[in-house]
């Protein structure tokens, strides 16, 4: 018979997280436009899995601040850690080997790479 206590603890933190994170429906809204757009850039298929993933949390606490509560720390604490994340990593690389991503010109001047 816990099944109600659940419920009700499910409920409260949602309601908690709705506070600070605006509704899902416009955070949902606001992060897929994001995304859509950043997959859209022309250097996208060129980056790893990481820098793809901490893009899109990125995208998400970006939702969050223009649906919830833009004065929540937390929101802009979790976007400087995610793109700490792919910094550090790729000191790391640069530390073990050049990287060998094509010059930016290069790609320019052929879009459909």
């Amino acid at each position: 018979m816990t099944t109600p206590m659940i419920h009700d603890s499910i409920d409260n933190v949602l309601a908690d997280r709705q506070n600070n994170h605006g509704p899902f429906g416009d955070t949902s809204r606001t992060s897929q436009h994001i995304k859509q757009a950043m997959r859209e850039g022309t250097n996208w298929p060129l980056l790893s899995d990481t820098q793809k993933e901490s893009l899109e949390m990125i995208a998400v606490k970006i939702g969050r601040i223009l649906s919830g509560d833009p004065l929540h720390a937390d929101h802009w604490d979790d976007i400087t850690g995610y793109a700490r994340l792919v910094s550090r990593m790729l000191h790391q690389k640069q530390s073990v080997k050049p990287a060998k991503m094509p010059a930016v010109a290069t790609l320019h001047a052929n879009p459909e790479k």
